[in-house]
C-alpha cells in the first residue's frame, strides 16, 4: 500500500506565489463592479460614525510615494475602524486651484500664454486639473484604497467655490477681513504674494555686511546719550565721528532704509576704533570687533533712549535722515543689536514703522526690479544689484566688513527661487481680531495630536504667525468678491454683495467673475457710500490654502453622512503650517471650535540622500514602478512597517526584507487553508471546552495577539501591527504550534476528534488572522477570505475584529512552562544531533528528571510530551545525574538517546509496535488503527 495516500496532506487552490502585480487589478475591478464601498456603507449604516476628512492633494501630476503614503495610512485607519465596528464614510478630495497648476499650464503654453485672457487660462487650468483628478483617482484605487471615488469633492466645483465665498463672507461679517498695505513674501518669478505655508527654506548665499550710519544729531544730543558723567564731553566733541553699526544679509533692502532700531532692554556701548565711535550692543561687542579684526581703545556706555523717535542718523549712501527707533524684536544673538529697518521690506520693520509714523517705502516692483525711488539702481533686479550696493557703500566709506554667507533663506514652494519681502496692497485675514489667536491656541490644547509633539509645533506657529495674506495676483482660483468704486476708489465687500456673488458662483462657478459684466455680479441697485454706481472687479484671487481651509464647511457640513467636526485629520508634518492651521483659523473664526478632534501626522518621504522627495525637485520614485514589480500590497506593507511619524528615507533595499515578511504571512495562511480542505465549521467544529489543552493554549495566545493588534490599530501604530502579525505567524504558529500539530493533522483519522479539534483551532486562527490583516494587506486578506470554508460574506470587509477568542490564564501559565521545557529539550536534541547520536528529532527518546512543581507538571503531562517535543518517546528517569542539568533550565535534567523500536513508514515515529500487524508490518499501532478504518481499507 502507498501509505502516503492515507495521509491528510494539505490541499488548497490558494496559490503559493502571490503574483500581486497580476492579481491585484482584478480585485480593484471586482470591488468597483460589485459596488463594495456602497454596499459597506449600507451594511454599516446603523453603526457609530467615524469621520476621517481627506486633505486634498493637488491635481497636478501622478501620485508619488508621499501621496501614496498619505492615502494608504488613511485607508489603514478607516479599514481598522470599519473592522472595529464603525461606519466610516470616506470622501476623497482634490485641490484644483492655485499656482502649481497655473504654473504648469503656462509653462506648457509657452509664449502663447501671454496672448490669452484670464478666462482662457482658467479653462486650460480646469482641463488640466480634471485630467489629473482622473489619473490620480485611478492610481489611488490601484493602491487598494476604498472610498466614494465616483463623488469626490473638487475645490473647483461650483458648489465648493460657493462655500469658499460663503466662508469669506462669514469672516467679513465677523470683522476679520481687511485690505491694507503690508509687507508680504513675494515671488518675483511667479509675480504674486505668498502666504507663510507657501514658503520653503533652503540654503542661499548672500552678502554679509557691516554698515555704519553717521550720527547727525547735535553735540548736545551726543552728550545726552552718555551714561557716565565723565564721558559726556568726549561724546559731544566727537559727535561727528559717532556711528550706529548695522549688520545685514540683504543689501538690496538698504535703498528702502528709513530707521535704525535698537532694543530698549539691551545695554549699548560706543567702541573707540581708530578714533571712530561705533555704537553696538554690549553683548555683541566682542563678536563685532572679531569680525572686523580690530580692537577698541575704549568702550563708552551709552543710552540712546533720550533720542528715541528722532532723525539723528543719515542714510549711508542717500541724502536722507534716518530715524532712531526702539522695539523688542531686536536680539543680541547675531549682528550688532542695531537693526537696519525698511518698513516696506519686513514684517517687524513695518510694525515698528507704523508705531513711529514712518512711510512705507518699497522701491521694488512686482518683477523684483528697483523703481525710480532706488536712484542709481532703478531697473536692476534686486539680487543682481547686491554687489553694486556693496561697492557703493565702500566708495562712500560706509562699509566696515563684507563677506559671503551661506544661510537658510525663504524660497518659493513652486519655482524654488528666493523670495523678497515687499509691501503691497493685499487682502488680509486679521488673526488677532476678536481674540482669534488666543481662542485658536485654546482649541489646539483640546485636540489630540499624534504624535504628541504636533501640539507644540502648531501651537508655536499659531502663537507667532502674522496676519494671513489672502490675495494672489494670479488667474486660476476663486476671485476675491470685492469691487472698487470708480468714483472714490473705496472697495465694496459688504456681506450683501458677497452673498450675491456666492449665489452666482453656486449656479455658474467662479468663471462667472470673468464671463459676466460687473452689474450682474452685484445686487440690483448697489451703490457705494459716495453714491457711485460704477464699479471695477477686484483682480486678485484667494490663496489656494484658503480653498483647502474651507473644506470643513464645504464637505463636512454639506455632504450627507458626514459630521462636523471630523474625528481625524491625517496629513504630512508640513501641514502644521498648512492645512491643519488654515482649517483651524477659519473654523475657530466662523464656528468657534477646531474642525477636528484629533490630528495624525506622518513624516515625509525622503530619497536615499535624506532629501525630500517632490515632483519639483525631480527625485521622485514612482509608486507605479514598485507596484509593477512587486504589487501595491508590498507598498502597503512597507508604509505599515515603518514608524511613519518620522521621515522615511526610501531605498529599494527596504523591499527585500518586506518580501520575506510577506511570504511568512502568506505561507502561514496557505498552510491553514490547506488543512481545512475537508472542514465545514457548521458541521465539524469542536466546542472550545472539548479541545485539547494545546489547542486552547494557542487560542489563548491568539486572543492576546488579537488584543495587542487591536490596541495598536487604535493608536495608529501600524508598525506594531506588522511586528505582531509577522511574529505570530513565524514564531507562535509556524515554528511552534503548527510544527507540533502537523502530526495530528496529517496522520489522525480524517473525521477523528483529534483532527477535527486541530482543524477547529486552525479555522479560528485563520479567521482571526484574515481580519487582522485586512486593513494593511487588503488584497491578500480578500484573497485568503475567498478560500475560507463557509465564509459568512463575499468580502472580508463585512467582518469585524474578533472579541470572542477564549482565554484560560491558568492553562496558559502551565503550557508556557511546558514550552520553557521544550526550549531546553530542543537545545539537548541539537547537541545530540551534532554528536551524531540522532538524525531527526523523531529518532530520539528523551529522559527527564525535575524536582518540585516542575517535576509534578512534567509527570502530569508525560504522555503529551512526545508530541510537544516532536520526539518518539519521553520517559521519566529519577536516576539522571546532576551533570545532565540543562544550561537553559538548570532545575531540569535531560538525556537524549536513540528511540526504541522501528520507524513507522506512515508517521515516521519510532515505536516498538511497528511490525506487530501482519497486514501492515511497517506501521505502528496508532497508524494501523487509522488505516484499517479508512473507507478503502
Amino acid at each position: 500500500m502507498d501509505y502516503k495516500q492515507t495521509l491528510n496532506l494539505p490541499k488548497t487552490d490558494f496559490p503559493m506565489r502571490a503574483n500581486l502585480p497580476e492579481r491585484e487589478p482584478a480585485w480593484v475591478e471586482e470591488w468597483q463592479r460589485s459596488g463594495l464601498y456602497a454596499r459597506l456603507a449600507e451594511a454599516t449604516s446603523g453603526r457609530p460614525l467615524y469621520v476621517l476628512h481627506d486633505g486634498p492633494p493637488y491635481a497636478n501630476g501622478h501620485v508619488h510615494l508621499g501621496t501614496a503614503l498619505n492615502k494608504i495610512i488613511k485607508d489603514m485607519v478607516l479599514k481598522s475602524k470599519l473592522l472595529a465596528g464603525y461606519r466610516v464614510p470616506f470622501v476623497p478630495g482634490w485641490d484644483c486651484h492655485g499656482m502649481p497648476i497655473e504654473h504648469q499650464v503656462t509653462k506648457e503654453l509657452g509664449p502663447k500664454a501671454r496672448s490669452l485672457s484670464r478666462l482662457e487660462i482658467r479653462q486650460r487650468c480646469r482641463a488640466y486639473a480634471e485630467k489629473f483628478v482622473n489619473i490620480q483617482r485611478s492610481e489611488f484605487q490601484r493602491l487598494g484604497v476604498l472610498g466614494e471615488w465616483e463623488r469626490p469633492y473638487l475645490t473647483m466645483s461650483p458648489e465648493y467655490e460657493a462655500q469658499i465665498v460663503r466662508v469669506f463672507r462669514e469672516l467679513v461679517e465677523g470683522g476679520y477681513i481687511y485690505r491694507g498695505l503690508r509687507p508680504v513674501h513675494w515671488c518675483t518669478v511667479c509675480a504674486t504674494a505668498l502666504a507663510e505655508a507657501e514658503v520653503e527654506y533652503s540654503e542661499h548665499v548672500s552678502p554679509s555686511i557691516y554698515v555704519r550710519f553717521p550720527f547727525v544729531g547735535s553735540p548736545e544730543d551726543a552728550r545726552a546719550i552718555a551714561k557716565r558723567e565723565e564721558d559726556r564731553a568726549a561724546l559731544a566733541e566727537r559727535a561727528n565721528r559717532l556711528f550706529a553699526v548695522i549688520w545685514t544679509t540683504t543689501p538690496w533692502t538698504l535703498p528702502a532704509n528709513l530707521a535704525v532700531c535698537l532694543n530698549p532692554h539691551l545695554d549699548y556701548v560706543a567702541l573707540d576704533v581708530d578714533g571712530d565711535l561705533y555704537i553696538v550692543a554690549e553683548r555683541l561687542a566682542e563678536a563685532f570687533l572679531g569680525a572686523l579684526g580690530r580692537t577698541a581703545a575704549a568702550r563708552i556706555p551709552v543710552d540712546l533712549k533720550p533720542l528715541d523717535g528722532r532723525d539723528v542718523f543719515r542714510h549711508p549712501f542717500f541724502d536722507r535722515a534716518v530715524r532712531l527707533v526702539f522695539e523688542s524684536h531686536v536680539t543680541a544673538d547675531v549682528g550688532t543689536g542695531c537693526v537696519h529697518t525698511a518698513p516696506g521690506h519686513g514684517y517687524e520693520d513695518f510694525a515698528v514703522g507704523q508705531k513711529y509714523g514712518l512711510p512705507v517705502l518699497t522701491p521694488v516692483d512686482g518683477a523684483g526690479r528697483f523703481t525710480e525711488e532706488a536712484g542709481p539702481f532703478a531697473g536692476r533686479p534686486v539680487f543682481e544689484a547686491n554687489d553694486d550696493i556693496v561697492r557703493l557703500l565702500d566708495q562712500k566709506g560706509s562699509l566696515l566688513r563684507a563677506e559671503q554667507l551661506r544661510h537658510s533663506y525663504p524660497h518659493c514652494w513652486r519655482c524654488k527661487q528666493p523670495l523678497i519681502f515687499r509691501a503691497t496692497e493685499q487682502w488680509f485675514f486679521r488673526v488677532d481680531h476678536a481674540q482669534l489667536r488666543q481662542r485658536a491656541l485654546q482649541q489646539i490644547d483640546g485636540v489630540t495630536w499624534i504624535p504628541s509633539w504636533g501640539h507644540d509645533r502648531i501651537y508655536n506657529m499659531v502663537e507667532h504667525r502674522p496676519d494671513w495674506c489672502l490675495s494672489r495676483q494670479r488667474a486660476w482660483g476663486v476671485p476675491i468678491p470685492a469691487f472698487r468704486c470708480v468714483r472714490c476708489g473705496e472697495f465694496l465687500f459688504d456681506p450683501e454683495t458677497i452673498r450675491h456673488v456666492e449665489q452666482v458662483f453656486a449656479r455658474r462657478g467662479s468663471d462667472a467673475w470673468y464671463e459676466l459684466p460687473t452689474a450682474e455680479l452685484l445686487p440690483p441697485g448697489k451703490r457705494c457710500r459716495c453714491g457711485g454706481s460704477e464699479f471695477e472687479k477686484d483682480q486678485n484671487i484667494l490663496d489656494v490654502w484658503f480653498d483647502a481651509g474651507c473644506s470643513h464647511v464645504a464637505v463636512l457640513e454639506q455632504r450627507e453622512g458626514l459630521q462636523w467636526p471630523a474625528d481625524l485629520y491625517v496629513e504630512a508634518v508640513d501641514q502644521h503650517r498648512g492645512w491643519f492651521q488654515v482649517s483651524l483659523l477659519t473654523a475657530v473664526a466662523t464656528r468657534g471650535a477646531a474642525p477636528y478632534r484629533a490630528v495624525l501626522t506622518h513624516g515625509l518621504i525622503l530619497d536615499e540622500a535624506a532629501k525630500k522627495m517632490s515632483k519639483s525637485l525631480g527625485n521622485v520614485v514612482s509608486p507605479e514602478e514598485i507596484i509593477r514589480q512587486h504589487g501595491a500590497e508590498v507598498l502597503r506593507l512597507l508604509f505599515a512597517s515603518v514608524d511613519y511619524t518620522a521621515d522615511v528615507s526610501f531605498s529599494k533595499a527596504l523591499i527585500a526584507p518586506l518580501l520575506e515578511s510577506y511570504r511568512k504571512i502568506r505561507n502561514t495562511c496557505r498552510f491553514l487553508l490547506g488543512n481545512l480542505y475537508d472542514f465545514d465549521p457548521t458541521r465539524d467544529r469542536v466546542p472550545v471546552g472539548d479541545l485539547p489543552e494545546l489547542d486552547r493554549w494557542i487560542l489563548h495566545r491568539a486572543a492576546e495577539f488579537n488584543h495587542r493588534v487591536r490596541r495598536a490599530y487604535e493608536l495608529f501604530q501600524f508598525h506594531l501591527v506588522v511586528h505582531h502579525l509577522v511574529n505570530f505567524c513565524a514564531v507562535d504558529l509556524s515554528a511552534l504550534y503548527l510544527d507540533i500539530v502537523k502530526d495530528r493533522l496529517y496522520t489522525a483519522a480524517p473525521g477523528s476528534h483529534a483532527r477535527r479539534s486541530a482543524q477547529t483551532t486552525l479555522f479560528e486562527l485563520l479567521d482571526t488572522l484574515v481580519r487582522v490583516m485586512a486593513p494593511i494587506l487588503s488584497f491578500t486578506a480578500e484573497e485568503v477570505f475567498r478560500h475560507v470554508p463557509a465564509r459568512p460574506a463575499d468580502s472580508v470587509f463585512f467582518l469585524q475584529f474578533r472579541d470572542d477568542l477564549p482565554r484560560d490564564e491558568a492553562l496558559f501559565a502551565r503550557w508556557e512552562k511546558l514550552f520553557d521545557v521544550r526550549a531546553a529539550v530542543t537545545k539537548a536534541l541539537e547537541d545530540a544531533r551534532r554528536a551524531d547520536r540522532i538524525g531527526h528529532s523523531l529518532d530520539a527518546l528523551v529522559r527527564l528528571r525535575a524536582a518540585g512543581a516542575l517535576g509534578s507538571l512534567l509527570r502530569e503531562y508525560l504522555s503529551e510530551l512526545p508530541t510537544v517535543f516532536i520526539v518518539s518517546q519521553v520517559e521519566w528517569d529519577e536516576s539522571l545525574p546532576p551533570e545532565a542539568a540543562s544550561p537553559i533550565l538548570p532545575e531540569l535534567c535531560i538525556a537524549v538517546e536513540p528511540a526504541r523500536g522501528k520507524k513507522c513508514e506512515r508517521c515516521w515515529n519510532f515505536s516498538q509496535s511497528v511490525g506487530s500487524n501482519a497486514a501492515h508490518p511497517g506501521l505502528c499501532a496508532r497508524c494501523v488503527a487509522v488505516v484499517e478504518n479508512l473507507p478503502h481499507g
